[in-house]
């Protein structure tokens, strides 16, 4: 999960660790590769926050970590419209893959089961979010990651989830 808040973003660090599979090393950040070489945390569910307008266009372009920022402010309507439009490019992405045969190169194989990949991790995230919402556990107002608010929504849904 991702906030933004004008020049400043928030990203979960399993959002962070997925990076490193999602993206080649050169397309990310300097400085988002160098929090995540000196972050040390074991928590995933801990946020990390980022300055700039490069790197808050760079993790917006990141269509598959959700953006709480929108997310909260959906009607249910909304909501599982997202879900609906997030499960027809999961099955795309299978047709995709399904389509390669043993004429497809090695690239072609590999991105496509990345973005297969990466929309099962878009719809889990998604799938969260609906259950955190369905139990009244979202937070009206997260703005910045300094308040704490981040963490205590990840256990939230955390603890949550582990009630189930």
């Amino acid at each position: 999960m991702k906030v933004i808040n004008g020049e400043s973003v928030a990203v979960q660090q399993k959002d962070l660790d997925l990076l490193l599979k999602a993206k080649k090393i050169e397309e990310i950040p300097s400085t988002v590769l160098d929090s995540i070489k000196n972050n040390n945390s074991t928590d995933k569910t801990e946020f990390v926050e980022f300055n700039g307008k490069d790197t808050v266009n760079f993790f917006n372009s990141l269509d598959y970590i959700i953006d709480y920022s929108n997310f909260k402010y959906l009607t249910w309507a909304e909501t599982l419209d997202l879900s609906r439009d997030t499960i027809r490019e999961l099955n795309a992405a299978y047709k995709k893959f399904d389509s390669l045969d043993s004429n497809s190169s090695c690239e072609e194989v590999l991105n496509a089961r990345n973005r297969l990949d990466l929309m099962k991790y878009k719809m889990d995230s998604i799938k969260t979010l609906i259950e955190a919402k369905k139990a009244n556990i979202m937070i009206g107002t997260i703005d910045s990651p300094k308040e704490g608010h981040f963490r205590r929504l990840s256990k939230s849904i955390q603890n949550h989830k582990s009630r189930k």
